[in-house]
């Protein structure tokens, strides 16, 4: 599988810098405007970094980019946004979402030759990256189930752990979800306002300040077999079901 890439950061506004794909217009524009910060203040350990996930429509192609405020530029409001580019139809049943965290990059100075290469997986074992604990029972996994596969609703929570935990998250619930799910869905690990795409809400994201928590979601029922399947397996950290 082959995974594009791209920079954008600030050149006489915030531009693209680099990149290993060429887009449409409409994709550009959309990656440059959700690259741009949410004005995100940190976790409780004051770490910046968040990860947006979001759908090209144009290209058909899905983004995960991570970003982090450029506090070495000089104009305020800065951000170093690094983007993976994938084709959702490409992944197979090894992929692991939370690999990605191992490729995002931090550009140093202006070198920036490693985003404008497209990244081959073939080489990569998944099966050596380890699962992590969200601490979230099965029920509070079918409540954001259920939520995610309705057509009118989105998820907003408050941000009380560090900016890591929620990254991984995202990541993590991504992995989960059905493709018909998944190319439509908007996501943001770190944010200090709701943020919108074309007027609707993104599907899931973490505000700073919400006073509503991820393990204080409201416990939701439910007999459909498949819904509870999945919620098992996320609660289980069973990546590979």
């Amino acid at each position: 599988m082959i995974i594009h890439q791209s920079l954008h950061g600030y050149d006489n506004g915030h531009n693209l810098l680099s990149s290993s794909i060429l887009l449409s217009h409409e994709d550009e524009d959309r990656m440059k405007l959700l690259s741009d910060w949410s004005e995100y203040d940190g976790g409780v350990d004051g770490d910046t970094s968040y990860i947006t996930a979001y759908p090209l429509n144009h290209s058909g192609l899905y983004v995960i980019a991570k970003s982090w405020y450029a506090e070495e530029m000089k104009r305020p409001g800065c951000v170093w946004t690094h983007s993976l580019i994938l084709n959702l139809n490409d992944i197979d049943d090894d992929f692991n979402f939370l690999f990605l965290q191992q490729l995002f990059r931090r550009p140093v100075s202006n070198n920036w030759a490693y985003y404008s290469r497209a990244i081959d997986t073939s080489k990569i074992d998944f099966e050596k990256i380890e699962n992590e604990d969200f601490g979230l029972i099965e029920e509070q996994w079918i409540s954001i189930l259920r939520t995610l596969f309705s057509d009118d609703k989105k998820l907003e929570f408050g941000i009380n752990r560090n900016s890591k935990y929620y990254q991984s998250l995202c990541l993590y619930l991504i992995q989960y979800m059905p493709l018909t799910i998944l190319e439509k869905l908007f996501v943001c690990s770190g944010t200090s306002y709701s943020r919108k795409v074309e007027d609707s809400l993104y599907s899931v994201q973490f505000l700073t300040n919400s006073r509503k928590f991820i393990n204080t979601t409201s416990y939701s029922t439910t007999n459909n077999i498949g819904l509870r399947y999945m919620a098992s397996c996320l609660a289980k950290r069973d990546i590979e079901a």
